[in-house]
């Protein structure tokens, strides 16, 4: 396409230069380009999340057998059914990532903030055997309700607390409390890791960022987002 630069005058009396494109094809296709990378670091970092409960229920199943433990086959199924649920969740991805679209939609609806945590930590039952504590402060069922995107909301709070198992990196305390107040609901995640530094705060959300070796730095940005 054609185009071209002209100096132009701006308000302040200064003058400045103008770009004139005749074809936006090429720039359209590169913010295309851009949005897709973006969707696609998505889908890496949903796939990243399932595979944490089921490397720590591997390793149980590892260490059960190695010390012969005598309930490892109650073990066995509880480890199964877990599993099952996070491959269904990486299904579920997969399912995603053959329609970008349903990633950059927002469909609203009812959702009971207690049942929304529940599920998250259902799939993190693993933990207490890790040696990591999990305590619930949560309002009865049915009582707190928000209005949001199921998925978006199950990606913001599995962010949450796989950051703080990350943090922990082995033995500790996680409380996760929810709080329906007159126009707005609570959601907080706390651990005992010892906090994040007062310098890094202000990168928190930033995509890239990360304080742990493995992480990818978008969880907090999803959170964000």
């Amino acid at each position: 396409g054609g185009g071209g630069v002209a100096g132009v005058p701006l308000p302040d009396g200064s003058r400045g230069l103008g770009a004139v494109v005749d074809d936006v094809t090429d720039l359209m296709r590169a913010d295309r380009l851009r949005q897709l990378t973006q969707l696609a670091r998505i889908v890496a970092h949903e796939v990243k999340n399932p595979l944490t409960p089921i490397r720590l229920w591997v390793q149980e199943l590892e260490e059960a057998e190695r010390r012969g433990d005598p309930e490892l086959n109650s073990l066995l199924g509880e480890a199964c059914r877990e599993i099952t649920v996070q491959v269904g969740r990486l299904q579920s991805t997969a399912s995603s990532f053959s329609n970008l679209v349903a990633l950059e939609s927002w469909n609203p609806m009812p959702l009971d903030a207690a049942g929304l945590i529940e599920d998250t930590l259902a799939g993190l039952a693993v933990l207490a055997r890790r040696g990591v504590a999990v305590h619930r402060d949560l309002p009865p069922p049915g009582t707190c309700k928000v209005v949001g995107d199921r998925d978006w909301l199950r990606r913001a709070r599995d962010n949450l607390v796989k950051n703080s198992v990350d943090a922990l990196n082995g033995p500790g305390q996680l409380w996760v409390r929810v709080e329906c107040r007159d126009d707005s609901v609570v959601i907080e995640v706390e651990d005992s890791a010892g906090g994040v530094p007062e310098p890094v705060l202000e990168s928190l959300f930033s995509p890239h960022f990360s304080t742990t070796t493995g992480g990818s730095g978008l969880g907090l940005a999803l959170v964000h987002q």
